[in-house]
């Protein structure tokens, strides 16, 4: 393809969502809420005291939904390598008046640990499990290998049985034993990554982790835990440029990150795809990006941007400011090179507006890194620039570890 036919393509699909978001005005008082609410409400330290008590241990992750912070209650979606099995919470009348008034002081520490231990409580989802062995309405995604579905591993005596209760005390020993049994699984390699979900869920744990592979970027959390942050697009077929406007029903950025370049760091939305296939080449994928991209740099342009950029933990003006709208997905870089289509669009910067850009780029991975500790330097490749790894003693950002 003609480059600067691409670059029309791609500055159409930026035009467009910026329509969209002037047309639909309803997002800026909305987006304001979640912020002011993040940073002046109840939510935040509720969220830790459940994160802090529970204490999780991957392949098991914490979610967050940024549109529940308008809600009351201690809530964190519990998944396991990406697939959401459970909800783990507090309930509100567990906690005396003096209680509340310690978690909404900020003074956690002078609660009794071992009466906090005992309030958290998890409820579990019954389609979750039906997903990770391959049955329900999402059969095609098995998360657990088929031979790992056994009495050894995955007991699916045990399994029901613990499907037929309400909820458990998170130090329940059926959830103790639920908890090594999933440990056992992980050690065996029992656990794949059958959806983008999982690929999502994985990439964020090592980027988390400071993986030598994504030196220099690490993800945006929502009070230490993962989440997706929400757009007002239904982006999914920005592909066939389509972009359709959703307010509340938005997809969510998969991955959003921070990168840091010398004194600087950007943002970064990553749109991850778990394959490489027909109809969604990157060429075409990363069209969603650039929209989120879109909205975000809206949002952060926006009156009480600064609030947001803040949060999100850019120490970089808004002004000028640059956000780097990545696709990412699995590729077979020991089988296969990289054509033109894969890399074409590498570096492209769009015009965003009031002296601002988004510079385009990629990340390709060999879905190993999922599975193995053994770090393999031909297993990524990232087009973003960013700090020397120390650790992989190269400079990276130029496609090449």
């Amino acid at each position: 393809m003609n480059i600067e036919e691409l670059r029309k393509e791609y500055e159409n699909t930026l035009k467009r969502s910026y329509s969209l978001l002037d047309e639909n005005i309803e997002w800026i008082n909305r987006y304001r809420g979640y912020i002011t609410k993040i940073r002046d409400s109840f939510f935040p330290i509720q969220c830790k005291l459940v994160k802090n008590v529970v204490q999780l241990n991957w392949p098991l992750a914490a979610y967050l939904n940024i549109t529940s912070v308008k809600k009351s209650g201690m809530n964190l979606d519990l998944r396991l390598f990406g697939t959401s099995i459970a909800t783990l919470f507090i309930k509100k009348d567990s906690l005396t008046s003096e209680e509340y008034k310690l978690v909404k002081e900020r003074k956690i520490d002078r609660l009794d640990r071992k009466k906090i231990n005992s309030v958290v409580r998890v409820s579990f989802k019954k389609n979750g499990f039906e997903k990770l062995i391959g049955e329900g309405p999402e059969r095609e995604s098995q998360i657990i290998k088929k031979e790992f579905v056994s009495k050894e591993y995955w007991d699916l005596s045990f399994i029901n049985e613990l499907l037929k209760e309400q909820d458990y005390g998170w130090h329940d020993h059926r959830i103790e034993k639920f908890r090594s049994i999933i440990k056992r699984i992980y050690d065996n390699q029992g656990f794949i990554a059958a959806d983008e979900h999982a690929h999502e869920s994985n990439v964020l744990h090592l980027m988390k982790g400071k993986s030598p592979y994504f030196n220099a970027i690490t993800p945006v959390l929502l009070e230490d835990v993962f989440f997706q942050m929400p757009t007002p697009f239904m982006g999914s077929k920005s592909k066939d440029n389509l972009i359709e406007y959703a307010a509340h029903n938005g997809g969510g950025i998969d991955i959003l990150a921070r990168k840091k370049y010398g004194a600087k760091n950007e943002l970064c939305v990553i749109e991850i795809k778990d394959k490489y296939e027909s109809g969604e080449e990157p060429i075409k994928a990363i069209k969603q990006a650039i929209a989120y991209a879109g909205f975000l740099m809206r949002l952060i342009q926006a009156e009480y941007g600064e609030m947001w950029l803040k949060y999100f933990g850019i120490n970089s003006s808004k002004e000028k400011c640059n956000i780097n709208a990545v696709i990412a997905m699995p590729y077979k870089l020991n089988k296969r090179s990289l054509t033109d289509e894969d890399t074409v669009f590498d570096g492209m910067v769009l015009d965003a507006g009031e002296g601002c850009t988004i510079t385009l780029n990629y990340m390709y991975y060999d879905e190993q890194i999922f599975y193995s500790k053994e770090i393999e330097a031909d297993n990524v490749l990232i087009s973003i620039k960013r700090d020397k790894s120390k650790s992989m003693g190269r400079v990276e950002g130029d496609g090449s570890f």
